[in-house]
């Protein structure tokens, strides 16, 4: 199932996370792949740019609209060194990203911020959009989508 690009980008997306814990941020990574070829990473900076909203799939998210243009997220892949936070998916989901992977550590908890070790796996998840009538018939109480 994980071929050997997925280890690779996951392997940068963690280089990238061990270089923000090296710099006095918190340890995580993220690489944007699109059509096999990476096209940006970043890491976390909440602590050196003194922004809460610093994690790194927003700064990747924000890196790749100013400088490739909104259009190179749309269908492309994140590798994150760890699973994304409720705002991070969200973030990713309305820039277009289609697909997410993270590493599946090898033992039940999260990878360790110390020692960071490389999972064997990568797990992945599909960001998928529905439709506003499809989304609002499927969460509201209507049994008929009015659209």
């Amino acid at each position: 199932m994980n071929t050997e690009d997925d280890i690779r980008h996951m392997r940068a997306a963690i280089q990238a996370s061990r270089d923000a814990r090296a710099r006095g941020d918190m340890a995580f990574g993220a690489v944007l792949v699109k059509d096999g070829l990476a096209l940006l990473t970043a890491m976390n900076n909440q602590h050196t740019e003194r922004d809460c909203t610093g994690h790194a799939e927003i700064v990747l998210v924000r890196e790749a609209q100013q400088a490739l243009g909104t259009s190179s997220l749309v269908g492309a892949t994140v590798y994150a060194s760890g699973e994304p936070c409720a705002m991070c998916a969200g973030a990713m989901f309305w820039a277009g990203i289609a697909r997410v992977s993270t590493p599946r550590p090898r033992r039940r908890s999260m990878l360790r911020l110390a020692g960071l070790r490389w999972a064997r796996a990568v797990r992945t998840y599909w960001l998928t959009r529905l439709p506003w009538c499809a989304w609002r018939a499927r969460f509201s109480k209507r049994k008929r989508s009015p659209c």
